[in-house]
């Protein structure tokens, strides 16, 4: 079994594991199988994928809000000051 070492923030180590999961399920939709496990490997699959675009969409809104609200131009404005102080 192989095992996985997170790095990185949370999301992207949840979506990480998800897009695995995701191969993992197309390998075994693959293998010789029976009806019943194949079936349920293609909605697993399908529920992965639906899990994928609501991180996505929800990823995307909240750099909308962040956009919308001034944060993001406030975090960037920071950053910068930070770089010209180097």
């Amino acid at each position: 079994m192989d095992t996985m070492t997170p790095r990185g923030d949370h999301i992207a180590n949840i979506r990480r594991a998800l897009l695995e999961a995701r191969r993992q399920t197309l390998e075994g939709q693959r293998a010789p199988n029976g009806r019943h496990v194949e079936d349920a490997l293609v909605e697993a699959d399908e529920r992965i994928g639906n899990i994928l675009g609501l991180i996505e969409t929800a990823i995307d809104r909240d750099m909308a809000d962040a956009e919308d609200s001034g944060d993001a131009e406030r975090e960037r404005r920071a950053w910068r000051s930070f770089y010209r102080a180097a």
